[in-house]
């Protein structure tokens, strides 16, 4: 008699900041889908930016452990990533930064990258903020819309009015894990 079965379809997700967290390759699993989104920034001066979110496959045996690392709300920028070290010389494979400090300062970029791969052949940048209606610091816009929308989405920008902050305050990044 033989049985032909199929795993049961899953989902994970990390929400809680830090670096404290495992994800744990599940059985009859080869290959698992991920989603790594960056803490969205806090307004001021100007709306904050999005993180960015990186997107891909992730293959293993089953019962690799992968680290992870999720961004706490950032007063510049919040990182997540998943990392892969098991002879402390990989460190981490997918990373997506947080969207930039709503502030004066020009806009510069963050960016979601595998390490695997050079920096320049995946650029993937968090939804822009840092809007400035009439250029005196004193806008009234919501912040960068992230992968899942603007704050208090995970990964969106705060908003900015007058040169304070304005709307929800931004939440964590995320990491999320799906196989079926």
């Amino acid at each position: 008699e033989i049985s032909i079965t199929r795993p049961t379809p899953g989902i994970k997700k990390f929400t809680s900041p830090g670096g404290s967290h495992t994800f744990t390759m599940p059985n009859g699993i080869s290959y698992v889908k991920f989603y790594v989104t960056g803490s969205g920034a806090r307004g001021g001066g100007r709306t904050g930016n999005a993180g960015s979110t990186a997107i891909g496959y992730l293959s293993a045996k089953p019962g690799t452990v992968f680290p992870v690392a999720v961004a706490a709300v950032p007063s510049t920028i919040g990182h997540s990533s998943i990392i892969y070290d098991p002879d402390g010389t990989t460190g981490a494979i997918v990373t997506a930064p947080g969207g930039l400090r709503g502030s004066s300062a020009a806009y510069s970029p963050t960016v979601a990258t595998s390490d695997y791969l050079p920096t320049e052949t995946i650029r993937l940048v968090g939804g822009v903020g840092n809007v400035d209606t009439n250029d005196d610091g004193d806008e009234e816009g919501n912040g960068g819309s992230s992968y899942y929308g603007n704050a208090p989405a995970w990964g969106g920008g705060q908003g900015g009015h007058g040169g304070s902050a304005a709307g929800p305050v931004p939440s964590t990044g995320i990491i999320v894990f799906e196989w079926n």
